[in-house]
Order: structure tokens, then sequence, then C-alpha cells
């Protein structure tokens, strides 16, 4: 079963990377250097950069769309996630930078409804 997750990075090459690692798990990937506001994709992986505070409007509009989709963000500010940590427990996933692919893998197939 092909799931479909949202990438966004603003570094093309560890975006490449993920992305390349992402597929041989078997998840469809669309590349984008920041999040998007619209997408029909269930999950969405952000890595943030070093120096930035990521964005809870973003992900908190993100989870808001749907019942059905998840999030994983990595960053290296988990704090300032921590409100929507507690709001979106079962869909919400912070992993601190830097991470592994087969991080983000465990972190998709573990977060958001089991029937995905």
């Amino acid at each position: 079963m092909t799931r479909g997750v949202v990438l966004a990075s603003s570094d093309a090459s560890a975006r490449r990377d993920l992305a390349r690692y992402l597929e041989g798990a078997g998840f469809e990937v669309h590349e984008l250097d920041r999040p998007p506001t619209t997408h029909d994709a269930p999950s969405l992986v952000w890595l943030t950069g070093r120096d930035d505070d990521p964005d809870i409007t973003v992900v908190e509009a993100w989870l808001d769309a749907s019942a059905e989709r998840c999030a994983v963000i990595v960053t290296w500010r988990k704090a300032a996630l921590r409100s929507l940590l507690d709001r979106f427990a079962d869909r919400l996933v912070v992993l601190a930078s830097p991470v592994f692919g087969y991080q983000l893998v465990d972190a998709l197939r573990g977060a958001g409804p089991a029937d995905r």
C-alpha cells in the first residue's frame, strides 16, 4: 500500500536524499521547499532549518484540514511545538534534528489512523 507524503525542506540535497529513502520504503513522495497550504497527501514531513522555529500555524492548519492527516516535524527546536503535541498527540510526531531515514519511516507508520 503506497501512502502519499509531502516532504518539505529548504535544503534541496537533504530533501532529495530523504525522498529517495522514503520512496524505497514504499511512500509516494511529493517534494517541496516549504510546507504547502493545501495538498491531498495524508502525511507531511517537514525538515526545518537549524535556525528556524517551526511555524505552528502551518502545522496546525495541516492537521486541522483532516482527521486522517499526520505530520512528522524534524526540528532543532522541539519546544516550539509543545502546545500542538498536546492537541494532536496521536497524529503529530516531533523529532530532534538530525534524524535518519528509518526514524522518519517509523514515525510515519506509527502516526495517524491505523487504517491508513
